[in-house]
């Protein structure tokens, strides 16, 4: 935390939370991994001053993997192509170039971004990444979207005002002309994203929507790509079964409420635990995945266990099925997002 802390000279550029400012000297020595993650919660990032050369500038970037495309001359900015004047463009392009990497960490296929643009609106505020014609994703403030926000989904940053969502649609293709009406992004599947810590970009409660509907189908918390938990939901968007990932006692019902080493949590901890929610939010612990044999385990609550190192059945400790293909397929748990992206598997 206090890595990320010494990057930032201001926290928050846009009253709506979006942006952030680095400081220069703190961006150059800082782990473009950390830079990443804090793009991926605060949409674009600022540095001030950075009168680099040419080659000094390709190095820079460089760093940060492989290089999509330029912004395009007709958006008024654009990479230096002047070793001669490059103090003054470089200073804008800096900015523009961090928030188009943000595209690229964000987990998009490359083919998806080959020529992205970035357009940024102050009214409504949001930013927009397109591909010609085509709208890849959308960083807005909830609010602008309020039909989808859900007690889950509304999530409050530090200074008490709504992260912003990011839209994205998965097997969906969406017109740019959608941003002279945001709310016409109701009109299509999407996917909606909400940072739950600032300092944590990629851990996120993320949400499918199917069109002209703001009950969402899937709701998951996510660590990267990794699933920590997944609701299983009613076509009234009520929570009908819980999916917890990660490991905890064998009996616990609990999410997230214990850490430490694996042998702390007893014998035979559970990786995965399976949960029913009655009307009344009642839970029952109905399925788990639990560790086969006991002895000395090394490691922490966080570290996956390989599949042969798992059982699968009752928390009575029957075992019911044979793989976690079988685990997954009786209990609907939904290890990889798939349904994330609009697919049931």
């Amino acid at each position: 935390m206090s890595e990320i802390l010494c990057l930032y000279e201001n926290e928050s550029i846009l009253p709506s939370g979006f942006g952030v400012q680095f400081n220069k000297d703190a961006f150059l020595d800082a782990d473009p991994e950390m830079v990443k993650d804090v793009l991926k919660q605060k949409g674009f990032a600022l540095v001030r001053g950075l009168d680099l050369e040419k080659r000094d500038f390709l190095n820079l970037y460089s760093k940060f993997g492989n290089v999509v495309a330029y912004v395009n001359d007709r958006e008024k900015v654009g990479y230096p192509l002047s070793p001669g004047k490059l103090s003054y463009r470089v200073r804008i392009t800096a900015a523009v170039w961090l928030f188009v990497l943000n595209a690229i960490v964000s987990g998009m296929p490359i083919s998806a971004i080959a020529a992205p643009h970035i357009l940024e609106s102050s009214h409504p505020p949001y930013f927009a990444e397109v591909d010609g014609s085509r709208l890849l994703s959308l960083t807005i403030d909830p609010r602008q979207l309020v039909l989808d926000m859900n007690p889950e989904n509304s999530i409050r940053s530090e200074t008490n005002s709504f992260k912003p969502a990011r839209y994205y649609f998965p097997n969906a293709t969406v017109r740019r002309s959608v941003l002279a009406n945001v709310k016409d992004i109701y009109r299509y599947d999407r996917r909606r994203d909400v940072p739950i810590v600032s300092s944590s970009g990629d851990w996120v409660i993320a949400e499918f929507f199917h069109a002209n509907s703001h009950i969402p189908v899937a709701r998951f918390r996510l660590l990267g790509k990794q699933v920590q938990r997944q609701e299983q939901l009613d076509s009234s968007g009520r929570v009908t079964k819980i999916v917890l990932v990660g490991w905890a006692r064998r009996n616990s019902i609990e999410d997230g409420a214990e850490s430490g080493s694996v042998s702390e949590f007893g014998e035979h901890a559970a990786w995965i635990r399976v949960l029913k929610v009655s009307m009344t939010g009642k839970k029952t612990l109905i399925a788990l995945a639990w560790r086969a044999s006991a002895g000395t385990v090394s490691g922490s609550s966080d570290d996956e266990p390989k599949e042969t190192d798992l059982c699968f059945g009752a928390p009575d400790g029957t075992r019911r099925w044979k793989s976690i293909d079988e685990f997954a397929k009786a209990t609907g748990a939904d290890l990889q997002g798939i349904s994330l992206s609009g697919r049931v598997e």
